[in-house]
């Protein structure tokens, strides 16, 4: 299946893709942020914001450490948990955007926006075949690595910064597979914690 990758600028990325599903395989894809027109949810993105659960799906964000120095590239660990308890299906190549898997905000400590300077969307598109899935069997997790840039993602001085990653899936009811219970658009959005860090 051939994804289109669409970029005003591209960028060296590093983004390791592991999962605790024994049928995924590790890999690499490109990561960066997708903020060209605000996301929906980022006025609410907080310190006090916890994840939500869909559907036995629920989405965690993990910060490689609390404090960077400017020059550092954070790494984000994002998880996708079933504790539901019957098997889920996700498109398993997630790339950013909001025409595909998953979405990136990053505020200042208050919640005001920040100018980042790269806008990049990975279109996923069908056809879609099963091989294109992971199942998450309950109690599983799909889990992956990618690297925060933070001059991309507009921190260019030391402070206080809060990231959240969103999650939805780009394949509808309509193309998904049939009998492997797919995570589809449908569903909706899960947002993970809102993770505070700092920079010095």
């Amino acid at each position: 299946m051939n994804t289109p990758f669409v970029a005003i600028l591209l960028l060296p990325v590093f983004a390791c893709m592991i999962s605790t599903n024994p049928g995924a395989d590790a890999g690499f894809s490109l990561a960066a942020s997708t903020r060209g027109v605000p996301h929906k949810q980022a006025s609410k993105t907080g310190p006090e914001r916890v994840p939500e659960i869909k559907r036995g799906l629920k989405l965690s964000l993990e910060l490689d450490r609390q404090s960077y120095a400017l020059g550092d590239t954070p790494v984000m660990r994002i998880s996708l948990k079933n504790i539901g308890k019957e098997s889920i299906s996700l498109y398993e190549d997630m790339g950013w955007g909001e025409a595909s898997s998953l979405v990136l905000i990053v505020t200042d400590n208050s919640g005001k926006g920040l100018p980042n300077t790269i806008i990049q969307d990975a279109r996923d598109r069908p056809p879609y075949s099963s091989e294109d899935f992971t199942k998450i069997k309950p109690g599983h997790a799909f889990t992956f690595k990618r690297a925060l840039f933070l001059e991309r993602e507009g921190i260019t001085s030391p402070g206080s910064y809060v990231v959240t990653v969103f999650f939805h899936s780009p394949v509808t009811s309509e193309f998904a597979p049939e009998k492997l219970n797919v995570w589809t658009t449908e569903d909706g959005e899960l947002h993970s914690e809102s993770i505070t860090f700092t920079v010095k």
